[in-house]
């Protein structure tokens, strides 16, 4: 990613240099809770400046605090963190500062768990946010592999501080959960499986704990009428309908993971684990808001869970139902592109060509009216609808499409 320099990121960088020079000779031997909040200060500031591509301001902000970790002492923890945070930013500025980023790891040292406590909470916080940025850089491709290391490690620091001082479990398990996708996306399966399991593990304490408070939750669900992300879930943590779908997710997830890494018998058991949970999930929006959509993404997921199991009638089934919900409610909404293009996908592995193709361009079409032509969305979709048409022998119909969207051209299937 580049590094774009303005006015207002110079003039940051330089207030916090200014700024540590003239409170650094101030600070007393043992840290205090000043120092703890300046600490805080520099590092949100920072992660601020990082999240807006800010990168040489961040990498200031970063130095300001370790000057102020320093001065806590040499085995302060928060010297750790502030190292691994500065060592992210030299990935981020690339070859330049790679002899920077080599001069720094032998310094970031290990990890002291028992040094952790409840005043880093707030970086912690600041942790899920700059793993989000690095998540959303991965999805547009900006260095993805750079963007998913990062969002790994930032990930792995905010679990070992939740570990240590958080007692909830509900956030415990969100935290796990986004923990064990990343490691899913970077293929590393088995510490995944497991990060996933203990999160199950959480997710099912939580699950007994509100199961008396489901029927009140139902009438607080439908004033959340958008199905959350895993990073929203936060605000609805209180919410057992919400936290099911989220345990539902977290075993789908479990078991697509181990299906792509062996055809195994546990994959099998954590699909039918799913199942019961997005049915039972699905029952719950169909008795409390039956044309809303939540309803629909509930016959969604049901979809893609069939889908992953080869139960193709059943997804079909799954999806028309979804659709029909998008379609009578929210026609030109992302959720009805989204869905139209779950059908086509669907039809495209079956065979079923001129469906395909139907419910592909209605998926572009309105994904390129709602996000614009250029947008992920639109050119994976554009991709399946090219795929499809080298299939078919259609290059013509395939390059008009590949030069629309600006997309490399790709063989036809065999």
């Amino acid at each position: 990613m580049t590094w774009k320099a303005n006015s207002s990121s110079h003039a940051l960088a330089a207030l916090a240099a200014l700024l540590l020079l003239w409170i650094a000779p101030g600070f007393a031997q043992a840290p205090s809770n000043l120092d703890k909040s300046l600490w805080d200060t520099y590092m949100d500031a920072a992660a601020r400046a990082n999240e807006d591509d800010q990168l040489y301001s961040a990498e200031v902000l970063w130095k300001a605090a370790i000057q102020v970790a320093e001065q806590m002492g040499p085995d302060e923890v928060r010297l750790f963190f502030s190292r691994e945070m500065l060592l992210l930013t030299y990935y981020d500025l690339g070859e330049g500062e790679s002899e920077k980023a080599k001069e720094l790891i032998p310094l970031t040292g290990r990890l002291d768990g028992s040094k952790i406590n409840a005043g880093l909470l707030p970086f912690s916080r600041m942790l899920e946010d700059l793993a989000n940025a690095y998540d959303e850089r991965w999805k547009k491709g900006k260095n993805p592999d750079i963007a998913l290391e990062e969002a790994e490690r930032c990930r792995l620091i905010q679990t070992e501080i939740q570990k240590s001082v958080v007692t909830q479990d509900v956030d415990r398990a969100r935290d796990l959960a986004l923990y064990g996708i990343v490691l899913t996306h970077r293929k590393k399966f088995d510490p995944a499986s497991q990060t996933l399991q203990e999160a199950l593990g959480y997710w099912d304490a939580q699950d007994k704990k509100t199961d008396q408070r489901v029927e009140v939750s139902k009438r607080f669900s439908l004033l959340n009428k958008g199905n959350p992300s895993f990073e929203e879930l936060g605000e609805l943590s209180e919410d057992p309908i919400y936290a099911k779908v989220i345990l539902a997710n977290t075993y789908y997830d479990l078991a697509t993971q181990a299906k792509s890494s062996s055809p195994i018998v546990h994959a099998e058991g954590a699909f039918q684990l799913a199942e019961s949970l997005y049915k039972q999930n699905l029952q719950t929006w169909l008795q409390t808001w039956p044309k809303g959509s939540d309803t629909a993404t509930a016959y969604t997921n049901l979809g893609n869970l069939y889908q992953e199991e080869g139960d193709n009638k059943n997804a079909e089934n799954s999806f028309k139902q979804a659709l029909q919900i998008w379609l009578e409610g929210w026609p030109n909404d992302s959720g009805t592109a989204a869905t139209y293009w779950d059908l086509g996908y669907l039809y495209m592995i079956e065979g079923k060509n001129q469906d395909a193709e139907t419910n592909l361009k209605d998926s572009l079409h309105l994904y390129e009216t709602i996000e614009g032509a250029n947008s992920r969305h639109s050119k994976l979709v554009a991709k399946d609808l090219t795929d499809l048409f080298r299939k078919e022998n259609r290059d013509k119909d395939a390059g008009d499409i590949e030069q629309k969207y600006q997309l490399q051209t790709s063989p036809a299937p065999q």
